[in-house]
């Protein structure tokens, strides 16, 4: 014999007999709960966000610290070659000074010295004239000189014509002189001795500037 039991189940209507000021009160409190929570998270995340930004602010200026103090040194090592600079600028402005000052600087001595050694033995000068036509320092350098740059005029006596044409060939070999020729050439007596009475001119060329390099181009 078989014996089922059947469990019943009712359900029975449930009525809230708790006052409404409880259950408001309930409510109010939960919901005091979930706001407290939700403040309380949002103060954490505020703390969060003012370490992690103080973190930041404090990595920045260590890492600007850090470059100033680079800058720092890399002004004191330039201070340091400033001299050098400042020497490489003087050389130059001295270098430029004296190119300038040499550009028309001719070798006066050499151009007499070679006036004395082209006159033949049996002639003398009785003047010698030296005139530059171009102004001192007035070139930026010697290259920019013009052909001629100045003129030799002299005047003299010479034994017989032959020596006057020796002297006039000697003038044509020195390299910064051009153009030699006689003005006057005239036989005349000194007290009973014959003798040539002459007077000359002779271009002088710019290889004959101390700042020029190769004779006669400059």
């Amino acid at each position: 014999m078989n014996t089922k039991t059947s469990t019943l189940s009712t359900a029975f209507p449930r009525v809230n007999l708790l006052p409404p000021e409880v259950h408001e009160h309930r409510e109010f409190q939960r919901l005091t709960v979930a706001l407290t929570a939700l403040v309380a998270l949002t103060f954490v995340g505020i703390g969060a966000v003012y370490v992690h930004g103080k973190s930041s602010v404090q990595a920045a200026s260590k890492t600007l610290a850090a470059d100033d103090a680079r800058q720092a040194a890399l002004q004191r090592e330039l201070n340091k070659l400033q001299y050098v600079i400042t020497s490489a600028s003087n050389v130059a402005t001295a270098e430029a000074a004296l190119t300038q000052a040499r550009s028309t600087d001719v070798h006066w001595a050499d151009v007499l010295a070679d006036l004395s050694i082209s006159l033949p033995a049996r002639a003398w000068y009785t003047t010698v004239n030296l005139q530059e036509s171009i102004g001192a320092g007035s070139l930026p350098k010697a290259s920019a000189a013009p052909s001629k740059i100045g003129t030799v005029t002299f005047a003299g006596y010479a034994s017989v014509h032959n020596d006057t044409a020796t002297w006039l060939d000697d003038m044509s070999k020195v390299s910064y002189f051009a153009n030699p020729y006689f003005t006057t050439s005239t036989e005349q007596l000194i007290g009973t001795t014959k003798v040539v009475s002459f007077a000359a001119t002779v271009d002088v060329n710019s290889s004959a500037i101390q700042g020029c390099d190769t004779p006669g181009v400059c």
